[in-house]
């Protein structure tokens, strides 16, 4: 990930803070009306618990280090694998989270910024299968 595609997704995390305040709760209601897998997964999980992870997410997403083989990324999906969670589960919520974000940008949203979490998610997405084929 280069600066400018981290600067980007930034700006987009903050234009969506500014306009939805916690995006959590919709992220969430959004992801485990779509994954009922994650839902039955999630049930015992509560706000504080889904805030501090969505905070995760973010962190993970805007350090490209993360992704990198035995990096963040293949770590806490093998946690995550250990209580149930699958590579769908991570596919899913990432279309929730950024889902969330552009409708929260309205016509803000754009090109470059869509491009930036594309290619994010892909990478995220990438590290995932990786640790997934192990």
């Amino acid at each position: 990930m280069d600066t400018n595609d981290r600067d980007l997704i930034m700006r987009s995390l903050e234009r969506c803070a500014e306009r939805a305040g916690d995006i959590a709760p919709i992220v969430y209601g959004r992801w485990l009306d779509d994954d009922p897998a994650a839902a039955e997964l999630m049930r015992l999980t509560d706000e504080y618990m889904r805030g501090r992870m969505l905070e995760q997410v973010i962190e993970a997403l805007l350090d490209p280090a993360t992704t990198d083989p035995g990096g963040y990324i293949g770590w806490e999906y093998d946690n995550h694998r250990a209580y149930g969670a699958t590579a769908v589960m991570y596919r899913t919520f990432l279309k929730a989270f950024v889902g969330v974000v552009r409708e929260a940008s309205g016509n803000d949203w754009n090109g470059a910024e869509a491009a930036a979490w594309s290619s994010r998610v892909a990478a995220v997405l990438a590290a995932v299968d990786r640790r997934d084929a192990d």
